[in-house]
């Protein structure tokens, strides 16, 4: 294939994005060091063998109650370096967010009900 179709297929691949896609594109025996940052993904990884994955710096967090990690079918792969946790915050905020909608929902069903019985 000649450059031009390279980089026309290369801007059309709908492969794995964010950190799984920095894994998937590995080599057998390959060491992968993702940039130190707070992703908000959660990872699936399958059918992977021989990697090294240095999560060195990496946050892992879930806003969600999800599997924020998972190994499936993968042999000798090592995890350097990660923190998985959850997002107490972002948690709460979303709680909180549900608590004001349901509450706003029954202020309006209490007023349209006092409404009809002013006509009774």
């Amino acid at each position: 294939m000649i450059e031009a179709e390279n980089e026309i297929f290369d801007d059309y691949y709908e492969g794995p994005r964010g950190i799984a896609g920095e894994i998937y594109f590995a080599n057998d025996g390959d060491v992968v060091k993702i940039e130190p940052d707070t992703y908000y993904e959660v990872l699936h990884l399958e059918d992977l063998q021989n990697l090294t994955l240095d999560f060195t710096g990496v946050e892992l967090l879930t806003k969600e109650d999800v599997t924020i990690f998972t190994l499936e079918n993968c042999s000798n792969i090592k995890i350097i370096g990660l923190t998985i946790r959850h997002d107490m915050m972002g948690c709460l905020l979303t709680v909180l967010t549900l608590i004001t909608v349901i509450t706003f929902l029954l202020l309006i069903a209490i007023l349209m009900a006092l409404d009809l019985l002013a006509y009774v």
